[in-house]
């Protein structure tokens, strides 16, 4: 019982078995409340039932503008009695007279009344943050992407209130509504983005598996080594899940790894690891890619030359002039403004783009097809279109798998794929296959240590091998519901995928 108020049945119990004759140490047994507290209890309570009882009596001491000091007993008065006229000691000594009668006459209900019963209001401790100061902390916490994921220390010093401690304000957060919630990891989609997305469900709004299965999806994953997964946190109210402050992407900050991976509905495709590129390698690709551009700029030089020996040029060519010839007259005698006239005859008409390399150690489109798409990707294409006419391969947008280099080495090999909308994981399966990946790696981490690049690859493969046809048939079961999902918020992505 220490430290909480007691409660009034609490009180009650104790008043009824001290009237009852019970000694207080058998009341501590029987309740658990100090024997000091219950005596105080009882105390207060014999107090207050005599106090109301003489709320009905002549009050001539207090017409006098005496005050009556009750003893630690609650039932005598103490203080100076020198100085008082013989009148008023007579009062005096009636109202002792009365107090001493009726203490034996106060009856278990008078003690048990709410009056006699009940605490007087306190005024307790005066609150640490004023009303204004609180809405000034949730406007702060509120005002941003970044002040909605600042530790309590930060948000405290961002909103000035540096007198109180960290677990005020998150007291004060948790009082307004506000809690440290998981963030949401989405897109933030444009305008353009969503009428995108809605277009390509509409289109599939009424496929079922039998439609889904003809698809094959692919991408890549990055997993930091040594970082952990899922442990971000956002400061929002219980409705603001999808508010645009309130999901991010994750950021890696360590070292990772990249692999790639295959899936459709009740196949499981190649997985590939990416190693890190040599020098050697990249000195073998320039060489390469300079091959490549002596032949792309035959090759332009070519299609311009048989362009500017067709009629197409001619006339171009004579309309152009005509129109140059006109504007000069023109500018000559009838004061016109001087213009420009295009001249595009004297230009070329096929420009074909440099193929060229990032300097950065990511995956571009080079590596992209030396190590997957050759060896591991287009050859699983043309496999299963041996087996399957309807097959669609699915690849996202990202500038490894739609370059000019990549584009043209697929159409070399004549393998279509969809038109993907951007910024749309939650329509492929496989960012699923991904998740449960990491959180099993996570899970993982946590009886053995993974330090190392060669750790974790060899914990990737692991951990893919492990995925069931079960798994991937259930991640694209789900399709369906998503596609409908979309539709019902406008190509938004402000649902759970």
């Amino acid at each position: 019982m220490i430290g909480r108020e007691i409660t009034p049945r609490r009180r009650a119990a104790i008043i009824t078995m001290r009237e009852l004759g019970y000694q207080f140490k058998e009341i501590k047994t029987r309740t658990g409340v100090a024997i000091s507290t219950a005596s105080d209890i009882h105390r207060h309570a014999m107090k207050n039932a005599i106090a109301k009882r003489e709320a009905t009596l002549p009050d001539v001491l207090c017409e006098a503008g005496l005050e009556e000091v009750w003893e630690s007993d609650g039932f005598g008065l103490f203080g100076e009695d020198e100085g008082l006229s013989a009148d008023e000691m007579d009062q005096v000594g009636w109202r002792r007279e009365m107090r001493s009668r009726d203490k034996d006459k106060i009856s278990l209900c008078e003690l048990l009344s709410k009056d006699c019963l009940n605490k007087k209001p306190r005024s307790g401790r005066p609150k640490a943050l004023t009303d204004t100061e609180i809405d000034h902390l949730v406007l702060t916490v509120k005002r941003n992407f970044r002040t909605r994921r600042m530790c309590l220390v930060d948000i405290r010093r961002e909103a000035g209130l540096s007198h109180v401690s960290d677990s005020t304000i998150w007291k004060t957060l948790r009082a307004r509504g506000i809690r440290a919630y998981r963030e949401m990891f989405k897109f933030i989609l444009k305008s353009e983005n969503k009428v995108v997305r809605l277009k390509y469900c509409m289109e599939r709004k009424d496929w079922g598996i039998a439609e889904w299965r003809n698809y094959e999806f692919t991408d890549e994953m990055s997993i930091e080594v040594g970082g952990l997964f899922g442990l971000n946190l956002v400061w929002r109210e219980k409705t603001e899940t999808w508010h645009d402050d309130c999901v991010g992407c994750m950021k890696k900050q360590g070292e990772s790894v990249m692999c790639w991976g295959m899936i459709g509905w009740g196949w499981k495709g190649p997985f590939y690891v990416w190693e890190i590129e040599t020098s050697e390698e990249r000195e073998e690709a320039a060489l390469a890619i300079a091959l490549l551009e002596e032949g792309r700029e035959a090759e332009e030089k070519r299609l311009n030359e048989e362009w500017k020996g067709s009629e197409e040029w001619e006339d171009l060519r004579t309309e152009e002039l005509a129109a140059f010839s006109a504007q000069r007259y023109a500018e000559k005698h009838d004061n016109a403004p001087k213009q420009r006239v295009p001249q595009t005859h004297r230009g070329k008409k096929f420009k074909l783009a440099k193929y060229t390399r990032g300097e950065g150690r990511g995956i571009d489109s080079w590596r992209y097809v030396k190590c997957v798409a050759r060896p591991l990707l287009w050859p699983t294409c043309r496999e299963q279109l041996g087996t399957n006419a309807s097959f669609v391969l699915m690849e996202d947008n990202a500038p490894a798998h739609d370059s000019i280099f990549t584009n043209a080495r697929r159409e070399e090999e004549g393998i279509e794929k969809v038109d993907w909308p951007a910024n749309s994981p939650d329509f492929n399966p496989i960012e699923h296959i991904w998740m449960l990946m990491k959180s099993r790696i996570q899970t993982r981490r946590g009886h053995e240590r993974i330090t190392s690049l060669p750790q974790m690859k060899l914990v990737l493969q692991e951990e893919w091998d492990k995925i069931t046809i079960e798994d991937i048939n259930k991640e694209v079961a789900k399709l369906p519901s998503i596609i409908a999902k979309c539709i019902n918020v406008d190509g938004g992505n402000n649902y759970h995928a």
